[in-house]
């Protein structure tokens, strides 16, 4: 049986950078582009009311990502460590750690997101119904979010 050998170890930086960026860059593209197509389609669809509550909700999303990526770079990095030192129990509980922490910080997220949804968003009483129904819908699927972020 032969061994695998993790490219990041034996590969060119270069070729590695190349093939981690180039996904990196178009993810980011689809996510703006995802963006600007949505807030076309809700103002035509909803109108302007729309268009103000995602706009005052998009912080609910933004810090989701925040935080989602700031667990799961850091658990990676780790993760990458023990693995290059050949500890692979270590490595296996660094993942772990990451996930439990992924959990505790989305239930976090929905509860402390849940008590300042209904919080004056400076924004008229109208826009303000829709942006707090945006912004519920955020934080119930911000769990799913956190899930997939870990995976």
């Amino acid at each position: 049986m032969t061994e695998y050998a993790n490219p990041l170890g034996t590969e060119k930086i270069p070729k590695l950078l190349k093939s981690f960026a180039v996904p990196s860059i178009t993810a980011a593209l689809v996510g703006s582009l995802y963006n600007i197509v949505d807030q076309i389609f809700i103002g035509q669809g909803v109108g302007y009311l729309g268009n103000a509550a995602t706009n005052v909700s998009y912080p609910f999303s933004t810090i989701c990502l925040a935080i989602s990526l700031l667990i799961v770079i850091g658990s990676a990095s780790r993760f990458s460590l023990y693995l290059g030192k050949k500890k692979p129990e270590s490595a296996a509980k660094a993942a772990g750690n990451g996930i439990s922490l992924m959990i505790i910080c989305g239930m976090a997220y929905l509860v402390i997101g849940e008590s300042l949804r209904t919080c004056s968003m400076g924004i008229s009483s109208s826009a303000n119904q829709i942006a707090i129904t945006f912004v519920q819908i955020i934080l119930y699927n911000s769990l799913t979010y956190y899930g997939a972020q870990t995976v």
